[in-house]
């Protein structure tokens, strides 16, 4: 039978310049409006000492002491010690938590001050688009077309490179639990592979786009239709050389 659709794109490289400033300001707005429930849900976890000596003190003095050397002189001692000073510390961790929390305290402030590390958000954004002012990006359009979203067609530019139409390939019951499960999947895999290629590790790069392809085709052919055959069903990371970017492909050929 006719391929269904065969579409190929490129997760896109978008400068810091590029990447809208309603984003940023969001990610700062909306980690300031959570500080007080940040601070209510932490305390209601831990509202006194006995609960904190539970949850954190014997919790993280367990944990310690299993990276602790049983063999290292005095290694008891220093379990001790470890133990004994997240006892008597739950005073100072509550001040340091009503300190932290207040209105222009640390919380506030290292927030703004790493409101540039957000910016990293640029290789998410290369990925999965920012549909308000450039659509979807490549990451999502070719889930879309094995979901059978017609509103893909809209968001195709000169990047995308397309033949046929999306054509649903999972099972009805599926579809909506299938696009978060790739899309999470591309995008993760994209933002470590763009963080090797910068590194110069064009190996790494590639066997971590070559292990992601292998689980997102392996989630489709889960949960793919029954009541179709496919000769060709692909959703496909890798790196393109010319283009020195991500190429996305994805086809379904029904047999």
């Amino acid at each position: 039978m006719a391929v269904e659709f065969e579409y190929t794109g490129y997760v896109i490289d978008v400068p810091e310049a590029e990447i809208p400033q309603v984003i940023l300001d969001r990610w700062k707005e909306s980690l300031i409006a959570e500080r007080d429930r940040i601070k209510n849900n932490l305390l209601t976890k831990i509202p006194n000492e006995t609960e904190f000596k539970d949850k954190i003190a014997d919790a993280s003095s367990d944990a310690y002491e299993q990276f602790v050397n049983p063999s290292f002189p005095g290694a008891d001692i220093i379990k001790l010690k470890q133990r004994v000073k997240l006892e008597r510390a739950y005073n100072k961790w509550l001040t340091g938590v009503q300190a932290a929390f207040a209105e222009g305290g640390t919380f506030e402030t290292n927030v703004e001050a790493k409101a540039d590390k957000f910016k990293e958000v640029r290789y998410t954004l290369g990925a999965v688009g920012f549909k308000p002012t450039s659509g979807y990006g490549a990451i999502v359009k070719a889930v879309m077309f094995h979901t059978g979203e017609t509103k893909v067609m809209k968001y195709i530019t000169a990047n995308d490179n397309v033949t046929g139409q999306p054509y649903r390939t999972i099972k009805e019951s599926q579809v909506k639990y299938v696009k978060p499960m790739i899309v999470a999947k591309g995008v993760y895999a994209c933002v470590l592979a763009l963080y090797a290629n910068e590194a110069g590790d064009t190996t790494l790069r590639d066997n971590i786009l070559s292990s992601a392809t292998t689980d997102i085709e392996e989630v489709i052919n889960a949960l793919k239709r029954t009541d179709v055959t496919f000769s060709a069903l692909e959703y496909e990371l890798s790196w393109d050389d010319a283009e020195s970017k991500i190429k996305v492909y994805a086809k379904a050929e029904p047999a």
